[in-house]
């Protein structure tokens, strides 16, 4: 796993580990989260990436080891899951395949995404909570609740992290209607997961409510609800291009999962069958709620899917063919990663991102801090939220990335309003024309007004505000 990802240290941040680290900034320094900073993903994300900051990670290098973390923490928890399912056999063969499948770069499995951060939570609330029930007596009360908390803070991270611990939690019910265990116990037992999973949920609507409850249910769940899902401006088309893009490297893994599944059902492993096979629809849901089928979506399906392959590839009982099968289902994961090492650091964006920009923003980012002065700022015209990850100042915009600025409510007024007023940036990277972001001309009218063009960088326009205008 250390090797699939080191190479990928030192690329350049991503628009998503850019736009995260830098909302986390401005939180930290003061900024009211969901008013001066602006995104569709709950407190707890930005708060690891804050803490990650305040403890000196907060760079392009700090958020990929905060990746490798979030796999190494999948991967271990996992192996703990394929323990309990399918005997001690299964642990190294099940981690090895999570940190093989999420770590493949065409579906950005090397940088810190929401995906793999919150599924990696999530499976470890997977594991906690089946250490709580699995083959017990009776529950074990704090484990399930610890088993809660840890899940909480899974969809803290992001709304769609429930994929895991949901499955746990129907076999867990499963359990409680098979009256093996007492009254009082099968009473208490889930009540008792959902109240640990309540706690973490309570603390973001305080949160919430303190900073302005409107705003933070619109990010937590309405812009979701009205802008971006599977049902709503769903981008079926991009769907379908990262399918194609990431299907060959899974079909492998899936055949033989599913062949396993049927061979531990049919030798009346259906506890274990059954959980695998809930999880794996569950994460399917998790994935189209979305809407949107961004590369790293697909991360999600790295979790159940390797927990699988190890804990039913454990279920033969010869060394070698058990080996064959692993090799068989890691095979093509790996193959695409090792034929990823060569791709040259300037070509990474655009080849595993589909972002052209990466680059550019670095570069810029170089140039603005060699030259800036103190209480100058810098915005990303109409968007490149990387931009923000490469310097060590504020947004002066909420709204990083170029999706929010048509669908958020007030959105474009916000920049017409800042474009013409008092704290209008200092310089602006001309990304994309002003008439994109406001068709209307406003801005486009104060660019010309109050603006200078003062070079290019990377082939991007360059513009410093005229002092006075």
């Amino acid at each position: 796993m250390v090797l699939l990802r080191l190479r990928y240290l030192f690329t350049p941040i991503t628009a998503d580990e850019g736009g995260y680290l830098a909302i986390a900034r401005a939180w930290g320094r003061g900024s009211v989260l969901y008013r001066d900073v602006w995104v569709d993903r709950p407190q707890g994300l930005l708060l690891l990436f804050r803490i990650w900051n305040d403890v000196g990670l907060g760079s392009p290098v700090g958020v990929r080891l905060l990746a490798f973390v979030a796999c190494l923490l999948g991967a271990v928890t996992g192996g703990s899951v394929a323990r309990r399912l399918a005997g001690p056999g299964a642990a190294w063969m099940a981690a090895l395949a999570i940190g093989v499948l999420a770590s493949v770069p065409q579906y950005e499995g090397f940088i810190a995404n929401a995906e793999l951060l919150s599924s990696a939570l999530g499976i470890a609330a997977l594991a906690v909570l089946l250490a709580g029930f699995w083959n017990r007596d009776r529950p074990w009360y704090r484990i399930l609740a610890f088993a809660g908390v840890i899940e909480g803070c899974a969809l803290s991270v992001k709304q769609s992290g429930f994929d895991a611990f949901l499955a746990g939690l129907v076999m867990l019910l499963v359990v409680v209607l098979g009256r093996r265990w007492t009254t009082r116990d099968r009473l208490l037992a889930i009540p008792t997961a959902l109240g640990g999973m309540a706690l973490p949920i309570v603390a973001l609507m305080i949160h919430g409510a303190v900073t302005g409850w409107q705003r933070w249910w619109y990010a937590f769940a309405g812009y979701r609800l009205d802008q971006r899902s599977a049902l709503r401006n769903a981008e079926w088309d991009r769907y379908h291009q990262t399918a194609a893009l990431m299907m060959p490297k899974l079909w492998p893994a899936i055949v033989l999962c599913v062949v396993a599944m049927l061979w531990g059902a049919r030798r009346r492993q259906l506890g274990a069958a059954g959980l695998l096979v809930l999880w794996s629809a569950l994460a399917i849901l998790a994935f189209l709620l979305g809407g949107q089928f961004f590369r790293h979506y697909w991360v999600i399906f790295a979790f159940p899917l390797g927990t699988a392959c190890g804990a039913l590839a454990s279920l033969v009982r010869q060394r070698a063919p058990r080996l064959v099968m692993l090799a068989g289902m890691l095979l093509v994961p790996l193959w695409s990663t090792a034929n990823s090492l060569t791709i040259p650091r300037d070509r990474v964006g655009p080849l595993l991102s589909d972002d052209v920009r990466l680059v550019k923003s670095e570069k810029i980012g170089q140039w603005f801090e060699e030259n800036r002065q103190p209480g100058e700022n810098i915005y990303a015209m109409c968007a490149s939220a990387a931009l923000y990850g490469n310097v060590d100042t504020d947004p002066p915009y909420p709204y990083l990335w170029f999706a929010l600025i048509p669908q958020v409510p007030g959105a474009r007024g916000n920049l017409v309003s800042l474009m013409a007023g008092n704290d209008a940036p200092t310089f602006v990277a001309m990304f994309q024309t002003a008439s994109l972001c406001d068709p209307s001309g406003s801005v486009e009218q104060s660019m010309a007004n109050r603006y200078e063009r003062i070079g290019t960088i990377e082939g991007i326009a360059m513009y410093r505000r005229v002092s006075g205008r």
